[in-house]
């Protein structure tokens, strides 16, 4: 358990903040001038590394992050006293601040920190340009862990999605971007109404003005392409017609624009997902089944080219394996499914090592009359293999089990408990 302290003045008043950050764990509590917060916190917005409260009409949040924890008013780094220089990784989120700051000053685009963002993740802007919505927000490339821009539009309903990706894809503007950012092409996600392009960039290469420029450029092509969004269109759908104001909301971090009429819809999807979720049959009996057959089946695979080992290292590639044969089979995927599947991992990687056992030790008889009952089991040769294929399966199916049943959890709650939040740009 560590304790971290920030001592600031606010409106010529002293304030002290202190947190209890566990190390393998969240945020354990945040005392404001001596009074404790509340345990839930006062924003439906906290997380375990992140809590928010209001100070003097000031927001203020707690976060924690991989080597301490970070005191933010209205967005900005606190000091743990004045005068004292921030940390090294607070530093490089004020850089990006101000990087964004910039960028909303020379787009016109409006500053929507997202509301549990942490650090560098609460950069967004909101905005139209031409009578279309725009979103830029922070993002990380998933294969270099380097900065980008998710650049998001809205467009009229387009039923060609790959004609429109390849048009876009084969734009000389866009290619000529990509050739200028060493790229072979620009990740892009096109959807039937709206379009994100990732847009990497660099603080100690790009300047904010070029970045600009690049996002007009990946505008405009989206724009060539594309048709503007109806003015009686509405995400929601539930509406026959949204002939009403619309505001841009964020479901789960993506954007909406909803009409006045599906609103109060919107707010209560947590708890319509949470009933559809529970009359779901999860149907098992299959899911165990589908499961069960491909561990079988992989494993003598495996056994009768007697590359157990292999089989063994491959677990996690076993593992997900299963699960997609489980999930072709069933409407709903549960946490014991999940458990199930790495079991069937573990049997899949047994069946294998029996097998090459069993093959190998037949070439070392001279008779099969020789061969007995339960004879490869008492073999000192098959117990070494089976307790080294069955250990580095164990370790590499636990990790794969923990990261499984946190997404599942992850997109259990996403689906029950959405997050929601308002910009209060109405279009």
């Amino acid at each position: 358990m560590a304790q971290t302290t920030w001592q600031f003045n606010l409106d010529h008043q002293p304030h002290t903040v202190t947190a209890e950050i566990s190390l393998f764990g969240g945020i354990r509590s945040v005392q404001v001038d001596g009074t404790a917060l509340p345990a839930a916190g006062e924003s439906r917005f906290d997380s375990p590394g992140l809590r928010n409260f209001s100070i003097g009409g000031h927001s203020f949040q707690v976060v924690k992050y991989a080597g301490g924890a970070a005191l933010l008013m209205d967005g900005q780094a606190v000091p743990s006293a004045p005068g004292q220089p921030l940390p090294a990784r607070l530093q490089k989120y004020e850089a990006q601040r101000a990087f964004w700051q910039k960028l909303s000053q020379l787009t016109g685009l409006k500053e929507n920190p997202r509301a549990d963002g942490q650090l560098e993740w609460r950069n967004r802007l909101i905005g139209t340009a031409d009578n279309r919505l725009v979103v830029l927000n922070y993002s990380l490339s998933n294969q270099t862990l380097r900065p980008r821009i998710a650049i998001f539009t809205r467009f009229a309903e387009e039923k060609d999605l790959n004609g429109l990706r390849s048009k876009i894809e084969s734009d000389p503007a866009v290619l000529a971007l990509a050739k200028r950012l060493k790229r072979f092409t620009l990740e892009m996600t096109v959807q039937p109404v709206g379009a994100a392009i990732l847009l990497p960039y660099d603080l100690r290469k790009t300047t904010p003005e070029q970045v600009v420029e690049d996002i007009r450029t990946l505008f405009n092509v989206i724009k060539k392409y594309t048709r503007p969004l109806p003015l009686t269109f509405c995400d929601w759908g539930q509406c026959k017609s949204a002939a009403h104001p619309r505001e841009l909301v964020f479901y789960n971090h993506s954007p909406l624009l909803v009409c006045t009429s599906c609103m109060p819809l919107l707010e209560k999807a947590g708890e319509t997902n949470q009933a559809r979720f529970n009359r779901r049959t999860p149907g098992l009996l299959k899911a165990a089944s589908a499961g069960l057959a491909v561990a079988a089946l992989v494993g003598v695979f495996f056994g009768i080219w007697k590359v157990s080992i292999i089989l063994a290292i491959a677990s996690v590639a076993l593992f997900f394996a299963i699960i997609a044969a489980m999930n072709r089979l069933t409407i709903k995927r549960t946490a014991g499914m999940i458990w199930l599947a790495g079991a069937f991992t573990l049997l899949g990687v047994g069946i294998a090592t029996i097998m090459e056992a069993t093959l190998k030790l037949m070439r070392t008889l001279n008779e099969a009359s020789q061969v007995q009952y339960g004879m490869v089991f008492s073999q000192p040769e098959t117990v070494r293999m089976m307790l080294t294929n069955l250990s580095i399966s164990l370790v590499l199916t636990a990790l794969t089990l923990w990261f499984a049943l946190h997404q599942q959890q992850q997109g259990v709650r996403e689906l029950t408990h959405p997050v929601i939040e308002h910009s209060g740009v109405l279009d």
